[in-house]
């Protein structure tokens, strides 16, 4: 008998969870259509202001156009003043958001301490795209730099910041939002 009880159970979780998804789905996605400018201009803002303390470099301004954003940095290393301008694809990171929300929003059934669980993943969330730009812009910054004569030429460093750079791509276009949700389910599970 008890194993009667315990399946409507799961199966009407089970459903709840479809009903949420289905939903969150819908309404993050026409939420993240008005947000996503303004969400990927203070994320590459914030990165860039990173980017130039690492690289010895200024911030000088950070633009939109279209489905780029672009940073400009300026470096006076050594005899160069020297301009450049790095473009960061906004769809390259952010295009999973909407998917990744509604699936976090759809283990509300199966999780307790949601308000942490929530907390955590988009922190985890954030922190990721940070990254995404930064290493990104790093690259691009170190191998402008190299090229010009500003920063010293080291195959090494070169190579490292492109691994870092290449797996934290792959990660946000494959596999880092079912990573961040299993995180969360296994965490904070029932």
């Amino acid at each position: 008998m008890q194993l009667r009880l315990q399946q409507p159970t799961t199966k009407s979780r089970v459903l709840k969870a479809v009903i949420i998804f289905s939903l969150a789905y819908l309404i993050l996605l026409v939420l993240w259509l008005q947000l996503k400018d303004t969400y990927v201009y203070g994320v590459t803002l914030v990165a860039s202001k990173f980017v130039a303390e690492v690289k010895d470099a200024q911030l000088e301004e950070v633009t939109k156009e279209r489905n780029v954003i672009k940073a400009s940095f300026r470096s006076s290393k050594g005899e160069k003043d020297f301009s450049v301008v790095l473009p960061v694809r906004i769809d390259a990171y952010t295009s999973n958001l909407p998917l990744t929300l509604s699936i976090l929003a759809s283990l509300s059934p199966f999780i307790r301490r949601r308000k942490r669980a929530y907390t955590e993943a988009l922190l985890l969330l954030l922190l990721f795209h940070l990254l995404y730009v930064f290493l990104g812009e790093t690259l691009q910054l170190t191998n402008t730099f190299m090229a010009n004569g500003i920063e010293k030429g080291s195959f090494v460093r070169l190579s490292v910041y492109h691994f870092l750079w290449g797996v934290t791509e792959y990660a946000s276009m494959s596999f880092f939002p079912f990573l961040l949700v299993t995180y969360i389910f296994v965490r904070f599970r029932r």
